[in-house]
């Protein structure tokens, strides 16, 4: 209980054959699991909303926004099994769902939502509010497994009454099965993809320009999806092939390019949080580039200063700092906050 809490371990008890007067050989490992699979994710979560949550935001469910379609149908599956469970006593049954709900929340809809939710206006008050909404009725469902976590979520993303434990059950009806289908898919295809970079030996940060699908009927929404999470320019279907997916693994002096300046992104931002920087802090950067990196600073500067916060990157003759790597070539920098 000190070490990992009450909401861990009655989770872990729920959730094994101890429901059932079945024998159980307790382990401190799986109540670790728990805390670090389900208690511990859903608290980055609602930082994560409490980071940019509004005094006038409006729980909503009506997104058109296929992110947003896709995590109410996971939603309304989660409610399904676990009313469906617990009105047959099948409590281990009814625990299943969530880590697998937890586990789509914040490594697929959460981080994929990012950029809308940091981009504002209508697009990010749409999904924050989609944000809130889900965890709102996700934590009245969770709220008989896990009562002390489902009672925070409640209070810090603003529930309506005194205690999520005076809430009615929930009621969630948000049909996407296809849209839960095609983003199988689209997962599927995005691990088949990502795993060939990996035996390839590409980083996920070098840009390609194509990806070859079989047999593959996705709306462009879910398209642009795959563009993103696998880098590549373009994704084409391609029935004649005997893999599922065929990667292009060539590079182009200007592919090349690209990955180089996002090479240099993902320095700058390890050293900013190195220095202890939030995202909101501007930085200004002096940096030490070869000749053969003109070219990236010319065509990237301004994608690298925007992501990055940077006021201003300033080429310098020389800094006394340790050199980081970008594929091929030796960069050197310094940043200093604004």
């Amino acid at each position: 209980l000190d070490k990992y809490g009450a909401d861990s371990l009655r989770y872990y008890l729920m959730n094994s054959p101890a429901v059932k007067a079945d024998d159980l050989k307790f382990s401190d490992k799986g109540v670790d699991e728990v805390m670090k699979k389900i208690v511990l994710r859903l608290d980055n979560v609602v930082s994560f909303y409490e980071l940019f949550k509004t005094d006038d935001l409006e729980l909503t469910s009506k997104s058109e926004n296929v992110l947003d379609k896709w995590i109410l149908g996971r939603l309304t599956e989660v409610s399904k099994t676990v009313t469906e469970s617990l009105e047959n006593y099948e409590l281990d049954r009814a625990a299943r769902p969530f880590g697998d709900f937890v586990d789509d929340l914040s490594a697929w809809y959460l981080r994929r939502s990012r950029d809308r939710v940091k981009e504002g206006g209508d697009t990010g008050r749409e999904a924050i509010g989609t944000l809130a909404y889900v965890l709102i009725e996700f934590s009245k469902i969770l709220a008989p497994f896990m009562p002390f976590k489902s009672e925070d979520i409640y209070r810090r993303v603003g529930g309506k009454k005194e205690s999520v434990h005076l809430e009615n059950w929930v009621e969630v009806s948000h049909d996407a099965k296809e849209v839960i289908e095609d983003m199988k898919t689209t997962r599927e295809i995005v691990t088949k993809a990502l795993e060939k970079r990996a035996s390839s030996g590409m980083k996920v940060r070098q840009p390609l320009q194509k990806l070859e699908v079989k047999d593959l009927k996705l709306a462009d929404e879910y398209m642009e999806i795959i563009k993103e999470e696998v880098n590549v320019k373009e994704v084409e279907n391609n029935e004649s092939m005997m893999d599922d997916v065929v990667l292009d693994v060539r590079l182009s002096p200007a592919l090349k390019e690209e990955g180089n300046a996002r090479e240099v992104v993902r320095a700058v931002q390890d050293l900013r949080k190195k220095s202890g920087l939030s995202p909101e802090d501007s930085i200004e950067v002096q940096i030490v580039y070869p000749a053969e990196m003109e070219g990236v600073f010319s065509k990237y500067g301004d994608m690298i200063k925007e992501t990055t916060k940077a006021t201003e990157i300033k080429k310098v003759e020389s800094l006394e700092t340790e050199g980081v790597k970008v594929n091929d070539f030796e960069i050197k920098f310094v940043i200093e906050k604004r």
